[in-house]
């Protein structure tokens, strides 16, 4: 690999720090000029995980930057059970979001601060982009042009507006951590490979899904290691990598209770370790043995403790159903198990391909020469200098395209790795054979230019969904508003996962339901709430919130339970069939009936939405009630 010259690096550099500042403004002025966001009052756009999350800053606020006395076993988020926040969710941007704001965010409202903090962190991925496509391909110029493709795809922008949102924080140090994981595999110092892991800790302790981006990466480099014999970890200084994460899965509680040490990456990293401390011929079936112990071991601990790759059974249990079904939701909600069908909504659903290529736009044309670059490996017995880098990134980029098709988030990563594996497919030496070096980089200065054009349309002349309709916005404001003046302090409240963080985060009331299933307790409870809701009676419902949960507040949202297909869906409800069930909760709850809201034996009526905040063909919204449930 050459050198380009240190004036273009720096020229490089200096475009990718503009793209930042670009991306930067694009993020943060689409999310505040969209008319439905309210700079002033963020009441009525939290809810679900950003209301969470929102909740999680708040107190770290008010703890003046430390965790609060109670992070250990807080008792509001999932009542009447104490919650170790920091061993279940992935804790790290709201001390970010906190400590930024404690120096420079006074006298701007705190939702406000959290759309320009992580906009400007979620744009800072350009950098990397920009480093790592320099460091496969060697051309400053050929990275600048990754970087303003990565910068120009819609792909990036999904979580705009969305003010809270885990992947926006982590995916920068993923991406930093490719960037430093190829530069360690050509410099081949322990400090290099030190600086490659120490990102990689951190991303995946700040969001769950990331470990299945480094399944997918892990995967490629043992693929790669059973098809050249070529070991990663055997080079010299190679096992500060995995003692490093055997570090962070030890000290990050969320690692050590999901017991990341034996996830499905570490089981890759263990056994290609185990394979260059063996040094010796058949390490190829060291490596297999090994992985085959460390996998035994994952599900044995999963069996014994209920905890470990078990938590994220319903994952893998998705994933399968996808595949099974070829990503199409069956009409028949009784051929899903309940857990896949809580998680088969919203951005884990499945990506319809025409969005997909909305979403990548021309990011998806290195698509084909990266399969034939891999296609080649494959095939080839010699690959020298840089290719074992380019393939990777290749086999990678190839691999995220499927996945991003299965589960919606994930369509960030093909639009991370397919700019640069672009820019290190266009810099080899054979691209000069077919079409004059010049041509090359104009024509994808145009693309760039048309790609940016489009991409500024798209997330310009949109409407953020998270805020419609706009009338959702009011009634969920105007509820947290009421609910202070209505339920005593500290009693908790019942509600849909989607708008309970709402109620937690303005009031403080401890709520029972809430909307991150990475245990299986939080998931049981969605499901359980959502089967006596459409199939149970008021009385059953009753008994189970007074009894079980101890809790004498229920909020009953007619939008999510009964406008929303996917709550009738998660009950084993087919969507084709609208009109609940006589006799049954929703039956009575869903009534827009003054006389069956207020007749509902055990049950007082504090609070319906008001009759002046209407939907746009003038009739009520009338989305929520508030009861008090009688002994």
């Amino acid at each position: 690999m050459h050198e380009d010259p240190f004036r273009a690096r720096a020229i490089g550099w200096l475009c990718a720090l503009l793209l930042v500042v670009l991306g930067s403004f694009l993020r943060i002025h689409a999310a505040l000029g969209d008319p439905n966001f309210d700079a002033a009052n963020p009441e009525g756009m939290l809810k679900s995980d950003p209301g969470l999350l929102y909740y999680f800053t708040g107190r770290i606020l008010a703890a003046h930057g430390s965790p609060p006395g109670d992070f250990r076993a807080d008792p509001r988020v999932e009542h009447p059970e104490a919650t170790d926040v920091p061993a279940t969710f992935a804790v790290g941007q709201e001390f970010a979001v906190a400590w930024g704001y404690l120096l420079f965010g006074r006298g701007m409202p705190l939702h406000v601060f959290c759309v320009w903090i992580m906009g400007i962190w979620a744009s800072l991925a350009a950098l990397a982009v920009y480093a790592l496509a320099a460091e496969i391909s060697g051309s400053a110029l050929w990275a600048v042009l990754a970087a303003v493709l990565y910068s120009a795809m819609p792909a990036n922008y999904r979580t705009v507006g969305w003010i809270l949102m885990n992947e926006d924080f982590s995916v920068p140090w993923f991406a930093l951590h490719l960037w430093l994981l190829a530069r360690a595999a050509r410099v081949r110092t322990p400090v290099s490979i030190l600086l490659a892991s120490i990102p990689l800790g951190v991303a995946v302790s700040t969001w769950h899904a990331m470990s299945f981006f480094i399944s997918l990466e892990a995967v490629c480099v043992f693929a790669w290691f059973l098809r050249t014999g070529r070991n990663p970890l055997a080079a010299r200084g190679a096992w500060i990598l995995p003692v490093t994460l055997l570090a962070f899965s030890v000290g990050v509680p969320v690692l050590r209770s999901t017991v990341f040490a034996l996830s499905l990456p570490m089981q890759v990293v263990l056994a290609l370790w185990a394979a260059a401390i063996w040094k010796g011929t058949g390490a190829r079936f060291v490596a297999l043995v090994a992985w085959a112990f460390a996998l035994a071991a994952s599900i044995s601990w999963s069996r014994l403790s209920g905890g470990g790759i078990g938590e994220y059974g319903h994952v893998f249990a998705l994933m399968w159903e996808k595949v099974s079904h070829l990503g199409r939701l069956p009409e028949d909600p009784g051929a899903l198990p309940v857990e896949v069908r809580l998680m088969w909504q919203g951005p884990f659903g499945t990506l319809d391909p025409v969005e997909g290529l909305r979403l990548l736009g021309l990011g998806i044309l290195p698509l084909v020469p990266a399969g034939w670059a891999v296609v080649r490996a494959a095939r080839s017995s010699d690959l020298r200098g840089g290719d074992e880098r380019r393939i990777l990134a290749c086999a990678l980029a190839c691999l995220s395209i499927p996945v991003a098709w299965l589960v919606e988030r994930t369509v960030l990563l093909p639009g991370l790795l397919l700019p640069v594996v672009g820019a290190a497919v266009a810099s080899r030496p054979v691209t000069s054979r077919f079409i004059a070096r010049g041509l090359v980089p104009g024509l994808a200065c145009a693309a760039g230019l048309v790609q940016g054009w489009y991409c500024v349309d798209r997330i310009e002349g949109r409407l953020i969904s998270w805020y419609l309709p706009p009338q959702r916005q009011a009634e969920i404001a105007e509820l947290v508003a009421q609910v202070p003046h209505l339920v005593p302090e500290g009693e908790a409240i019942a509600a849909d996962f989607m708008n309970s963080t709402a109620i937690l985060a303005h009031t403080g009331h401890p709520i029972v339901f809430q909307p991150k299933w990475e245990t299986k307790r939080s998931r049981e409870r969605a499901a359980e709430f959502l089967s006596v809701f459409f199939h149970g009676t008021p009385d059953e419902m009753r008994r189970l919130l007074l009894g079980k949960y101890r809790c004498r507040y229920v909020v009953f949202d007619r939008f999510t339970l009964g406008i929303l297909h996917v709550s009738r869906y998660v009950a084993g409800i087919p969507v084709t069939r609208a009109a609940p069930e006589r006799g049954t909760c929703a039956a009575f709850f869903l009534s827009q009936d003054a006389g069956i809201l207020t007749g509902v034996p055990g049950y007082k009526l504090l609070y319906r939405s008001p009759p002046r905040i209407r939907q746009s063909d003038g009739s009520p919204a009338d989305f929520f009630r508030l009861y008090e449930l009688e002994p």
